[in-house]
């Protein structure tokens, strides 16, 4: 599921037949500031970058424990074309422009961070 084309948002909710809501939690202008970023993130065209965080919930994210944790790097000029509802999942704002979702997964990482076990 993690490494397929699709959108992991999607694909929570076909696996758990239950409605997968996004909690944008943070979703802001980096600048054009480029160290510390994964190094295709420093790629992307344009000035400036927006970092994009969310964790994914099985339901209501005041109540629910979230399922996934996903981070996204946009160029600032065009993050609000594809993305007029930050709290809706990308999936959601990309077909309803009929843009195409594509992505390359580059790797995957499994450990231990204190923010996120809390």
């Amino acid at each position: 599921m993690l490494l397929s084309d699709g959108s992991v948002t999607r694909h929570l909710q076909l696996l758990t037949d239950i409605n997968v809501t996004v909690n944008c939690f943070e979703q802001r202008e980096i600048g054009t500031e480029r160290t510390d970023l994964p190094s295709l993130a420093c790629l992307i065209p344009g000035p400036s970058l927006v970092q994009r965080q969310v964790m994914l919930h099985n339901g209501d994210p005041k109540t629910t424990v979230p399922y996934v944790y996903a981070a996204s790097w946009w160029s600032a000029d065009t993050i609000d074309k594809y993305l007029k509802d930050k709290q809706q999942p990308i999936w959601v704002s990309l077909s309803e422009g009929r843009a195409e979702l594509y992505r390359e997964i580059l790797g995957v990482e499994c450990g231990g961070n204190e923010y996120l076990e809390e």
